[in-house]
């Protein structure tokens, strides 16, 4: 049975990490999935979110927030962080500017000391 790890220090890290990945002013990340199988297999879906706001001044009507950009990808997976595959640690993100190739070994490397 696998254990669900989302309200851990390894999901901090997780949402940590995808956070810091995000585009514009007010993207964020949200862990959909984080579970540690009895075999050690870490599988996640972590929901990316790219958005840039930007004030604007109305005259005669005030400040208004515009959403400039708002794109959602997923990072999806499974890799065992005690051993990855380096095939498995690597993937591109989609963002309004194009694709970013994330490389997860520093993270998995933390999580594998919390575990």
């Amino acid at each position: 049975m696998a254990r669900d790890l989302r309200g851990t220090g390894i999901a901090s890290a997780f949402e940590n990490f995808f956070d810091s990945i995000c585009i514009g002013n007010d993207g964020d990340s949200e862990i959909q999935k984080l579970e540690l199988s009895d075999s050690g297999i870490l599988s996640y879906d972590v929901w990316v979110r790219h958005r840039q706001v930007t004030t604007v001044h109305i005259p005669f009507n005030g400040n208004k927030n515009i959403t400039t950009y708002s794109l959602t990808t997923h990072a999806t997976g499974e890799v065992d962080p005690r051993n990855p595959d380096p095939s498995k640690v690597q993937f591109g993100v989609d963002t309004p500017f194009g694709t970013i190739t994330i490389n997860l070994v520093e993270l998995l490397q933390a999580i594998a000391t919390m575990l």
